[in-house]
């Protein structure tokens, strides 16, 4: 998350942990839609499809692979070809709380659009990380906010990921919302102000 909406959360909520509550908050209320995908890890530019979309390629893409040994090994895969991640940003400023391995996430937003870069320390939960920034990076905030997620069952992630492995895949979800969140808070309050 950039450092400005930090500043303008901080602002409105008076101080950095209610700005943190209010974020959660609303990551947490508004269900997990857009005009545009950025793939990093497939290296292809930004293109004007529907988050919706997205989605449905990522389980589109699992289908076609019956044996879960098979589908590890492509989560494996996935992984590999994270863009690196720089090592000044893993720091616990941006790891993410709730994973059993470490996993940092930064965001920033260029042109309206939240896009996020993010590693980790395991070759499994990279290619977690690897399918949510296909799934999430590029689009507008609000959009990741009103975005579903159910793709995530749809894959089978649910039924199949070890527990401590599905909570790290949650607690990478609710991280990525709670950025977007940041940079729409400011937004509601100015809207709000101008309205009064």
């Amino acid at each position: 998350m950039s450092g400005s909406a930090r500043r303008a959360c901080g602002r409105i909520a008076g101080d950095e942990p209610a700005c943190n509550r209010a974020a959660s908050a609303w990551a947490s209320a508004v269900p997990l839609s857009a005009e545009r995908v950025e793939s990093k890890v497939e290296g292809s530019e930004l293109s004007s499809r529907s988050i919706q979309a997205a989605h449905q390629e990522i389980v589109d893409e699992f289908e076609f692979l019956d044996d879960w040994m098979d589908r590890y090994q492509h989560i494996i895969d996935l992984g590999r070809k994270l863009p690196k991640f720089p090592a000044e940003f893993q720091t616990d400023e941006y790891k993410v709380k709730g994973c059993q391995a470490q996993v940092w996430l930064r965001s920033e937003q260029r042109d309206g659009l939240l896009h996020f870069e993010a590693t980790s320390d395991a070759a499994i939960v990279c290619g977690l990380v690897a399918i949510l920034l296909r799934a999430y990076s590029g689009f507008e905030p609000k959009t990741i906010l009103d975005a579903g997620h159910d793709f995530i069952d749809e894959i089978g992630f649910t039924q199949h990921l070890s527990p401590t492995r599905g909570n790290g895949l949650h607690a990478m979800l609710r991280t990525i919302r709670q950025h977007a969140a940041y940079e729409v808070l400011p937004k509601l309050e100015a809207n709000s102000r101008t309205e009064s």
